[in-house]
């Protein structure tokens, strides 16, 4: 029951492992701005994140045994890398909502332009006032027709 027990221990440390280090590339690929990346890395950790919580919902709630030594540092090794992911993803998602906040403003600065050139510069404004009529090539017109 022991060993059982331990051996969760250990899969359950490396999992948080696995997680931390999706956590670090998953950091680069928002540092990068590369969304390709993200949306991949996003996907694994998810899996990553569904397989440690199966494992502690389904395995380590049912086989419990006397701590020891190597079981208490195992799970302070657990705890401490989970604790590290859960800072390292509170950065990851101020660092996106910087990146959400300047893509809002480049898209309001976007629509602010395409108003200012509709209504500034192609807007068609109905006539209101009367028509001007050239004095001189009206005069040259009537000069023709008397001829």
């Amino acid at each position: 029951m022991e060993n059982e027990y331990l051996a969760l221990l250990k899969e359950k440390e490396i999992l948080a492992q696995a997680l931390w280090l999706g956590t670090v590339n998953l950091t680069k690929a928002v540092e990068k701005e590369d969304y390709a990346s993200i949306k991949k890395q996003l996907i694994v950790r998810q899996r990553q994140m569904d397989q440690l919580a199966k494992l502690v919902g389904n395995y380590l709630k049912e086989v419990q045994c006397p701590e020891n030594e190597e079981t208490l540092k195992l799970r302070r090794e657990v705890k401490s890398l989970l604790d590290q992911t859960v800072t390292q993803s509170g950065c990851i998602l101020e660092h996106i909502m910087r990146l959400k906040e300047t893509a809002a403003h480049k898209i309001r600065c976007l629509q602010l332009n395409r108003k200012a050139i509709g209504e500034g510069y192609f807007k068609k404004i109905p006539q209101s006032h009367g028509y001007f009529i050239d004095k001189k090539i009206g005069d040259l017109y009537t000069n023709a027709r008397k001829r």
